[in-house]
């Protein structure tokens, strides 16, 4: 085998990596969920894996003859290991869920545990992957000249395989081919790296199978002295590289995710872009290391480009850049992609460049002898993955929360200037006095140019005319925002720049009716849980209908913090005696929670956001089911805009999947923009007497009139569809699962295109009459009158929606004859007259 062939296994054993790396935190992440304590945890996991095979084979790594073989076994073994581990998650969530269950621990012994899970899922698998480093580190030994150049070169290679594994993963194997056969996929490339290293193992002539170890000199390389310090600082400097590495990740996601959608293409745009720049890097420094030198003094100069590049482009990223908006405004998918690549690529290309030219110069660093080199660069790799981990824990848990995003890059960039004065030191040239003036006077132009660089926070987009911040966190797990309209008073709650609640008409129907309309179709309510805090509107509307106890779990503790800003939303509903406030993952706590609920309400805002697309999978909805009890109702908020109509479908008939009794409705007061799903243990039953006793509670009634839904009838016909009719809306086609999540990977964008008009207009052609459900004593004139009048309704919101103003004037005022009293009708009315160009005409 040629040594060209050799690196083609080292690129599809490095994509494999990265597939199964993706694909395991997913795996766990459903179970564990994705707090910043769960992310860590399943990272510490894996991490930790690495560095424990990194170890354990580098030493075996210096004893064999055959490296080829031991790779060989390695890779076949990642491959058994990994097949294997669909089966331990199972496994381990049950025992989870039970002893989380039983012991209800606090976050950080929460955490604990969740780490316990991950490690006896990942432990073999990734000790086995963690082993392959320091065996291909052995295989470069085999020949002592350019060994750190034939080492980046292998570093880098692998790690552009990474790119590869991690890019398809993200964009294509998740969406198309679903978890399972992904792993398929990747344990093939396993056993054909394994297949092709078998067969040139075996070949005695091979010059990549290792000669004695005795037989290989040292390299002759001036070091300093006192070998034992030096090795100590070069680990020092290992872990303090890892950290920075990691912490960097975590701090650029989270000043990425305000400026791009922050979906899964985003994160997966994040890592390729991270991984191609350590790649190039690595390939740089195979490239820098065949000119004779000394490593050290180029790691300092890397280590302090880094600190510096950091700070230099940190300025920049204040607000999101204009051109980065008109992409997000062209309704064009290619075109929003290519401009979240080049954010990202100007923010985090450069620095991962000196990122994975660091690391090769380390392990350069220490290789002074061939024959000891698996050893080293399985214990440099082991505390750099070390220290991997604990970058990424002490930025997401302490530093962001603590100090904030700005503080905490500069932390890092200090770090990544400790790690440059290791160097400088370790250097056998110039003089120590050289070195000592030369790394002090760094680091005062690196304070002083850190006192230039302005104080605030990160967000979206900077306050227009008219607007201004009130409200401003950087919390654990989100970065939270309330922007104001000083002229009338409307706020906007956000999350990483996506709208998720405020005070504007329309999202308060949103925030109270996703309350009021599954508890008023409930027989009778006891306990209530709302996913997602928001405002703090629909929990409150919850605690308005008497005798429900309420539950709301929220992931990211800064957005309940901020309620104070929308008191008339909420009125303080953390204090009411009814209410219980859970800073957890949703579906973690789903998972572990100690009670059954007779409504749950999932309230999300934008299904690509994040893992927002985890709570509208089959395996979520059976989560809620079973957490439910036997007369109990799910319900769920849904966008009606922004999303095409395949994509809506699937998630409708994923819901009916799990609960075939299902209905949509829309809230059409106003021209709102979502539906809310309710699932029913049997068929749906509108009891209007008891809709009417209900409503009738002066708390209740109150809140339902701010958003003139206080007549039963008038809330009953907001129906859209039900049962059957829904069932021939959605059609026969794909689910949204775990395994193969369609809605995360949904049409690049999607949110940004207005999509409403068309989705109404195909809902309606499979229309249900609310009378077929009805459980009343009226006459059937007034029934069909609410129910004409809502097709006009539902007409002139199309109307509305398409620019048409004329038009929808048109349907609401025949609405509103057949609906006289109606005040919501009335206001229709009047709002289309005065947006209508008849209004504007002389």
């Amino acid at each position: 085998m040629r040594r060209s062939w050799l690196y083609v296994l080292f690129y599809l054993s490095g994509a494999s990596a990265l597939i199964y790396e993706l694909l395991w935190q997913r795996m766990l992440y459903l179970v564990v969920g994705v707090s910043t304590l769960a992310v860590s945890a399943v990272l510490a996991a894996f991490m930790g894996g690495l560095a424990l095979g990194a170890v354990l084979f580098g030493r075996v790594a210096d004893r064999t003859r055959r490296p080829l073989l031991l790779y060989a076994g390695l890779e076949a073994g990642v491959a058994v290991a990994a097949l294997l581990t669909p089966f331990a998650v199972a496994a381990v969530s049950g025992v989870y869920t039970a002893v989380y269950a039983e012991l209800q621990p606090g976050p950080w012994s929460g955490a604990l545990l969740r780490l316990g899970a991950a490690a006896v899922v990942l432990l073999i698998p990734a000790t086995l992957i963690g082993g392959t480093l320091p065996v291909m580190g052995r295989l470069v030994a085999a020949r002592s000249d350019g060994l750190s150049s034939s080492f980046g070169l292998l570093y880098g290679v692998n790690t552009l395989g990474g790119v590869a594994g991690a890019t398809l993963t993200g964009f294509v194997f998740l969406h198309y081919l679903g978890m399972e056969r992904t792993l398929w996929l990747a344990a093939g490339l396993n056993v054909v790296v394994a297949g092709a290293a078998v067969l040139a193992g075996r070949r005695s002539e091979c010059p990549l199978n290792a000669p004695e170890p005795a037989a290989m000199p040292p390299i002759e390389r001036e070091t300093p002295a006192g070998s034992r310090w030096w090795s100590r600082l070069a680990l020092t400097c290992a872990a303090i590289t890892g950290a920075t590495t990691l912490g960097y990740e975590v701090a650029w996601t989270r000043i990425l995710g305000i400026f791009t959608s922050n979906s899964a293409y985003a994160f997966a745009l994040m890592l390729s872009v991270v991984l191609l720049g350590m790649g190039l890097g690595s390939l740089l420094h195979g490239w820098w290391a065949r000119r004779a030198g000394d490593p050290w003094p180029r790691l300092a100069g890397c280590q302090a480009l880094l600190g510096g590049a950091t700070l230099a482009v940190l300025p920049f990223f204040r607000t999101g850049p204009a051109w980065l908006e008109r992409c997000s405004l062209a309704d064009s998918p290619a075109l929003l992609l290519l401009g979240e690549l080049g954010l990202t690529a100007l923010a985090l290309l450069a620095p991962a460049v000196l990122l994975g030219t660091s690391f090769p110069l380390l392990a350069a660093g220490v290789a002074a002898d061939p024959r000891r080199f698996g050893g080293w660069l399985g214990r440099v790799y082991a505390v750099n993955a070390v220290g991997c981990v604990a970058g990424a824990l002490a930025t997401g848990v302490t530093l962001i929360p603590e100090a904030g995003l700005r503080n905490t890059l500069g932390l890092l960039a200090a770090a990544n200037l400790l790690v440059a004065g290791i160097a400088w030191a370790c250097a056998a040239r110039p003089s120590i006095a050289w070195r000592v003036a030369g790394g002090l006077a760094a680091t005062m132009l690196a304070w002083v140019a850190w006192q230039q660089f302005p104080v605030g926070g990160f967000t979206k987009a900077a306050p227009a005319e008219g607007q201004r911040l009130i409200y401003y966190a950087e919390g654990n797990n989100g970065t939270v925002s309330v922007m104001q309209n000083v002229y009338n008073g409307v706020s906007w709650l956000l999350v990483d720049g996506q709208p998720v609640a405020g005070t504007n008409r329309t999202v308060v129907i949103d925030q109270k009716m996703l309350a009021h309309l599954p508890l008023l179709l409930h027989p009778a309510p006891q306990r209530a849980l709302t996913v997602g805090f928001g405002s703090g509107g629909t929990s409150h509307s919850m605690t308005l209908h008497e005798g429900v106890a309420v539950d709301c779990v929220e992931i990211e503790a800064a957005v309940p913090a901020a309620a104070l800003n929308f008191y008339y939303e909420n009125r303080n509903v953390r204090t009411h005696p009814r209410f219980r406030l859970i800073v957890d993952d949703a579906r973690s706590w789903l998972r572990v929670a100690p009670v059954r609920y007779d409504v749950i309400a999932t309230d999300c805002t934008n299904i690509q956001y994040k893992s927002n697309g985890d709570l509208y999978t089959t395996d979520y909805f059976e989560l809620m089911k079973s957490r439910l009890t036997a007369n109990g109702l799910a319900a769920a908020w849904v966008p009606a805009n922004g999303i095409d109509a395949a994509v809506l479908k699937t998630l409708l008939r994923s819901f009916q999947h799990v609960f075939p009794h299902t209905s949509v409705w829309f809230m059409n007061t106003l021209a709102t923009d979502f539906l809310i799903v309710v699932g029913t243990p049997g068929k749906l039953e509108i009891d209007l007497a008891r809709l009417r006793e209900r409503m009738a509670a002066p708390a209740v009634r109150q809140d339902l009139e701010a958003v003139h839904m206080e007549d039963p009838l008038r809330l009953a016909y907001t129906l859209l569809s039900a049962d059957d009719d829904v069932r021939q809306y959605v059609g026969s086609g794909p689910l949204n699962t775990d395994d193969r999540p369609v809605l995360s990977f949904s049409a690049y964008g999607a949110s940004f295109r207005s999509t409403i008009a068309r989705n109404l207009v195909e809902m309606m052609s499979c229309r249900s009459d609310a009378a077929r459900y009805l459980r009343t004593t009226e006459t059937n004139p007034p029934l069909l009158a609410q129910y004409a009048a809502s097709n006009e309704i539902l007409l002139g919101h199309v109307a509305h929606f398409r620019g048409d103003e004329r038009e929808a004037l048109r349907h609401y005022t025949i609405g509103a004859g057949l609906l006289p009293g109606d005040s919501s009708l009335q206001e229709l009315v009047v709002t289309a007259y005065l947006h209508s160009p008849a209004a504007s005409t002389p």
